[in-house]
């Protein structure tokens, strides 16, 4: 299904509006937390919507770039000839109405060991120092460096003051599930795929894996609102770079819905 711009436009509108000033009570906070997955829906949108066709633009520009350096190439190169067989004409005390030459001068370093400090320029690596700052936790600093802590949010839960993620369980092998799912014998499941899929946090979407461009997704079947075993579906000529999104975000839902449903030729396996 393609992204309507004019639903994301709103999305961020709305929650510009409601944008939360501060938080003080548990409620606030849980509140913040739902805006601030609201606000990634709006970004992937945003995202889904204008990366396509930056992407096209940008090569576009390189590969006309490219072809208008090849296009000129020459004539620069004679006309930087011409220019400065004319200035050296010139220079020689000859007079060529329309032209006049200034003296100016080209420089090369021959040995930068004997430059004068003042003329060098240097620039400070300030994620090396960052890396240092955070293997000392903020209590060794550098010279010259201000070192401010500051709180960085992420999904998941917490243990032990550092931020944990409950690990999720690895998935049978695709071909387990579907010789199950079929009910097929040893022989009869010979030539099922032998693919390693990725549990991933999704509500129906559980599970996905890719494979030489086609995307297998598993989705939850449920009885009585528990997870009773996955339906397997796969779909041709995925990038690898969606894959990658469902890997990765915590809403593979979403993104399953916007990025792959019905924009794929599906086959379903069981």
């Amino acid at each position: 299904m393609p992204i309507d711009i004019l639903d994301v436009e709103q999305l961020i509108s709305d929650l510009c509006d409601v944008e939360q000033k501060s938080i003080g009570t548990d409620q606030e906070a849980k509140d913040a937390g739902a805006w601030v997955s609201l606000a990634r829906d709006a970004e992937a949108g945003a995202d889904s919507y204008f990366d396509p066709e930056i992407k096209t633009a940008y090569a576009k520009h390189k590969g006309l770039v490219a072809e208008k350096k090849g296009f000129l190439e020459r004539l620069v190169a004679a006309k930087d000839r011409v220019r400065s067989n004319l200035a050296n004409f010139i220079a020689g005390g000859h007079k060529v109405e329309g032209w006049f030459i200034k003296r100016s001068f080209r420089i090369v370093v021959i040995d930068p060991e004997t430059v004068p400090q003042e003329y060098w320029t240097r620039t400070i690596d300030e994620a090396r120092i960052l890396e240092w700052v955070k293997q000392t936790d903020g209590k060794m600093g550098v010279p010259g460096v201000q070192v401010d802590p500051v709180n960085v949010l992420y999904a998941g839960r917490e243990e032990n003051g550092k931020k944990k993620e409950e690990p999720l369980p690895a998935p049978p092998p695709l071909k387990q599930q579907l010789q199950k799912s079929l009910a097929l014998d040893d022989s009869q499941a010979a030539g099922l795929p032998q693919i390693a899929m990725k549990r991933i946090r999704g509500k129906n979407l559980v599970e996905i894996a890719w494979v030489e461009g086609t995307l297998w997704c598993g989705f939850a079947r449920k009885e009585k609102g528990r997870e009773h075993g996955v339906s397997v579906y796969s779909y041709k000529e995925v990038p690898e770079a969606e894959y990658l999104k469902l890997l990765h975000s915590p809403f593979p839902d979403r993104i399953f819905q916007s990025n792959i449903k019905g924009k794929y030729s599906c086959e379903k396996w069981s």
